[in-house]
């Protein structure tokens, strides 16, 4: 027996003894967790895909699986790339599949390509389309530039032996010079907003936010409404150790009358 299917038949473990001829299986849309027993078959072509339940690869032995060429893995539970670095020590692997799995679902489809690329030097077909020598090289050079805007997040994190084999081939990223003072955070301002029945009174409720100071006071009324639970009001600006100033006029930038960090917008229902 060289080769077994046995897709949707709501199998929950292997635990039977497969033959040792085996060298295609596939187990599409069962509900497999653990594929570790199908390590020491040698097995050139697996179809894990829609099992749902099996969320890793890493378990099986580091020596397993050396005779595998192709898997797929898509829809499945796989949500961490220490699964895809397991699959990169595997000497034969040449095409993979494994697209529609938490560990893609949150990325965009490039970065998503980049980086299970550069992780995995020998794949040459990848969720059904061909990467060949050029393609290879723009989707490394991509994963870098995507490791120099953010070098600690999980997504882009690499063994630092594959990621020196990346340099030495591309060059090390280049890193984004920090953003100039003038950027966004510069322009926002720390303002407490208040709901109040008048000026000198308690505040009834606030809540904090970071107002862009360019904004316009009609800008404002929306977040101003939910919070007054109406669509009727005042709004009125108070800056540390000066008076109280009525924003009465729509038009205007909240920077004309002043806003900054620690200000108060005080919001008086009619």
């Amino acid at each position: 027996l060289r080769a077994l299917s046995h897709g949707w038949s709501q199998l929950a473990r292997i635990d039977a003894e497969l033959p040792a001829s085996l060298v295609e299986l596939r187990l599409e849309y069962n509900m497999v967790g653990d594929w570790a027993p199908l390590a020491r078959l040698p097995l050139v072509r697996v179809a894990l895909a829609g099992n749902a339940e099996l969320a890793r690869l890493d378990n099986a032995p580091a020596d397993g699986f050396q005779t595998l060429e192709e898997l797929d893995v898509s829809h499945t539970g796989i949500a961490h790339w220490r699964s895809v670095d397991f699959l990169a020590r595997l000497p034969r692997l040449r095409a993979l599949r494994i697209g529609a799995t938490p560990l893609v679902a949150g990325l965009p489809a490039d970065a998503a390509r980049a980086q299970l690329i550069a992780r995995l030097p020998r794949v040459t077909k990848l969720d059904g389309s061909a990467v060949d020598a050029r393609h290879r090289a723009d989707m490394e050079r991509y994963f870098l530039a995507l490791h120099a805007r953010n070098p600690d997040a999980d997504d882009v994190k690499l063994d630092c032996a594959r990621y020196a084999q990346l340099v030495s081939v591309h060059g090390a990223p280049r890193v984004p010079p920090p953003p100039p003072a003038h950027k966004l955070d510069a322009r926002l301002a720390d303002v407490e907003l208040q709901l109040a029945a008048d000026l000198s009174g308690p505040a009834a409720a606030s809540v904090r936010r970071p107002l862009i100071r360019s904004m316009l006071v009609r800008q404002l009324r929306p977040l101003a409404m939910r919070l007054a639970k109406s669509r009727r009001f005042q709004m009125h600006l108070k800056r540390p150790q000066l008076d109280w100033i009525a924003l009465d006029s729509d038009s205007r930038p909240l920077s004309f009358y002043g806003i900054d960090d620690n200000a108060v917008i005080r919001i008086i229902p009619d």
